[in-house]
């Protein structure tokens, strides 16, 4: 495509239906592509080429006429078609300059108000009140990014959140603003009001959950803009505010977008906004994450920039246990990890009489990490354990005043307490705490180099008189 420009550069090329319709220089095939996304494509193939991301699918068969036109007239360079060179340099300042997006925006953007906008401090006083859909997680008027792995229990707890919240009742300790819940779900939108049919409520507070099953292309300007509109009349007649707005998953709602691209998320994210500060509400996007969970939420890390909260789901160490940690707090201070397990609900039984069920996050607390305890603990634990052997002895008539050797002892312990304890080493840890109770005030036990005896209880309360 550069070459043809290049060699034709002087010639006015007329684009039928195209937003810019003439082609002058290369200024003006920058413009082109700038205005109207020309796909990756050979400017010699008239038919049969596949979508090219990044370009709407209106686009495609009015350029597939406009290459055939600019086929004809001009003719292709050298051997009739340009070079796979060309074509990657063409396709990558499309994509640099572009940014791949396909959101419709007006050439003549509305110019910002410099002189509301720009303020000095002295005159802002802070608000105390946090206007949150869910207090110290989630604000109003703020977005959020909910990732994790496939099939960890994202659905399922947006579900259980947005249940609590139109029932008005905690999630997970902390308090919510009772309202609407609109969860955009395309995907599976018949699970979701299965979970919701099955949750624990009040079935009137059910009717404050909005389930829509068509997908909201967030790079469209004009769908956003209609579905903000719907939603205010929704707020009109039901008299209640919209206090959350899910976008499940948001690989379904950024249309042909690239999620590794900066700038195609930095708009989604902004468009979400949009959302969230024209209705008051909070705008959530569920997100997978990439081959490596440890990396976070798929895609650019633009994303995770944008957004003003990040939470993470992990899975736990037991058995169903998930755990939700935030990630990112733009606004707020962090609070601690909770954790859910998956359920299963049966909501009937189907045509062959077997159970229908649907799966529900329930609260619950830190799972125990099973790890041994601490070095001040074990000794304690081993000091305790040395001391109930010596009592034991002690009530055994023959074996109380006779002496013994730190082995004999070593054969009466628990032997879980000393299981980090080399062979080697055990009886030099033994004589060392009973070296410690030979020196205590009271002794209990007298002797040293490995032979110890008992003292007898009366010369301990001579002692200690």
């Amino acid at each position: 495509m550069c070459r043809l420009v290049q060699r034709y550069r002087s010639q006015m090329i007329v684009f039928h239906d195209l937003s810019l319709s003439v082609i002058q220089s290369r200024k003006g095939h920058r413009e082109m592509i700038r205005h109207s996304k020309i796909p990756k494509a050979r400017a010699s193939q008239t038919a049969g080429h596949s979508p090219v991301r990044g370009c709407p699918a209106v686009w495609l068969a009015r350029w597939q006429t406009t290459e055939k036109s600019f086929a004809v007239n001009f003719g292709a360079p050298r051997g009739g078609s340009i070079s796979r060179r060309s074509r990657r340099q063409t396709s990558d300042q499309a994509d640099r300059r572009t940014g791949e997006m396909t959101r419709i925006q007006d050439d003549d953007q509305d110019i910002p108000d410099w002189e509301a906008s720009i303020r000095p401090v002295a005159d802002h006083t802070p608000s105390l009140e946090w206007n949150y859909a869910m207090k110290g997680w989630m604000l109003r008027a703020e977005t959020s990014l909910l990732y994790g792995p496939s099939n960890v229990g994202k659905s399922a707890l947006v579900c259980n959140l947005g249940s609590c919240i139109v029932a008005g009742r905690p999630c997970f300790g902390a308090r919510v603003t009772p309202g609407l819940v609109v969860h955009v779900a395309p995907e599976a939108p018949a699970s979701v009001r299965d979970r919701i049919h099955s949750c624990d409520i009040d079935p009137a507070t059910k009717q404050n959950y909005l389930v829509c099953g068509e997908a909201l292309d967030l790079s469209n300007f004009r769908a956003v803009a209609s579905f903000i509109e719907f939603l205010k009349g929704v707020m009109r007649d039901t008299g209640e505010d919209i206090v959350l707005i899910v976008f499940d998953t948001l690989a379904r709602s950024i249309g042909l977008l690239d999620e590794n691209c900066a700038a195609s998320m930095t708009q989604v994210v902004q468009t979400a906004e949009w959302i969230a500060r024209s209705l008051n509400t909070h705008v959530m996007l569920v997100h997978h994450t990439g081959k490596d969970a440890d990396r976070g939420g798929r895609g650019s890390s633009a994303l995770r920039a944008a957004v003003d909260t990040e939470i993470c789901l992990k899975p736990g160490k037991t058995e169903n246990s998930v755990s939700v940690v935030q990630d990112k707090q733009r606004t707020q201070p962090k609070l601690a990890a909770v954790y859910f397990r998956i359920e299963k609900t049966v909501l009937g039984m189907d045509e062959d009489g077997e159970e229908r069920t649907t799966a529900h996050a329930v609260e619950t607390s830190a799972p125990t990490t099973g790890k041994p305890p601490g070095p001040e603990k074990m000794e304690n634990s081993r000091d305790m354990a040395v001391r109930i052997a010596l009592q034991t002895r002690g009530m055994l008539r023959d074996l109380a005043p006779a002496p013994f050797k730190t082995a004999e002892l070593v054969a009466t312990l628990p032997p879980e307490l000393f299981a980090n304890v080399a062979p080697e080493n055990l009886n030099r840890t033994i004589n060392r705490i009973l070296s410690d109770l030979a020196r205590a005030d009271n002794p209990i036990v007298s002797g040293s180099a490995g032979v110890w005896k008992l003292t007898p209880s009366d010369a301990r309360l001579t002692r200690k008189s």
